[in-house]
């Protein structure tokens, strides 16, 4: 399984949730929450390297959930799991016709994967802090 890596502070600030000070205590409850929606704690880097901060989580997520790859997706997910969030909401807007792209799958392709689909997001920026 994708083993994706977030800082342990910034991810439990945006996730809204408060874990008790106590560390097995926190352990529990964390696993816990993570066992319970399919992913795995690999590795804290509190536990396994207090040195080295900020302190990162290690976890292991399926390989079929793209959605999880990264730290947005990630917290929107597990924030909508234990009810601190709701799902959001997405519309479809057709943009106007010069800023329409077209995809081009070839023939040999469309034999193999006979479905296609894509999108382009706009007003999207990235800053560092979002590619960790």
């Amino acid at each position: 399984m994708p083993t994706i890596t977030v800082e342990k502070e910034r991810f439990f600030r945006e996730l809204g949730k408060t874990f008790n000070k106590q560390p097995t205590e926190d352990d529990k409850e964390f696993d816990s929450i993570l066992f319970d929606y399919g992913l795995e704690l690999d590795e804290d880097t509190k536990q396994t390297n207090p040195e080295e901060k900020p302190y990162k989580l290690k976890i292991e997520v399926p390989a079929n959930r793209y959605d999880l790859l990264c730290h947005q997706g990630l917290v929107l997910a597990l924030r909508t799991y234990i009810g601190t969030s709701t799902a959001p909401i997405y519309t479809l807007v057709t943009p106007p016709i010069d800023q329409q792209w077209k995809a081009h799958v070839r023939k040999e392709t469309s034999e193999i994967r006979p479905f296609f689909a894509s999108a382009i997001l706009r007003g999207i920026q990235f800053d560092e802090n979002e590619c960790l």
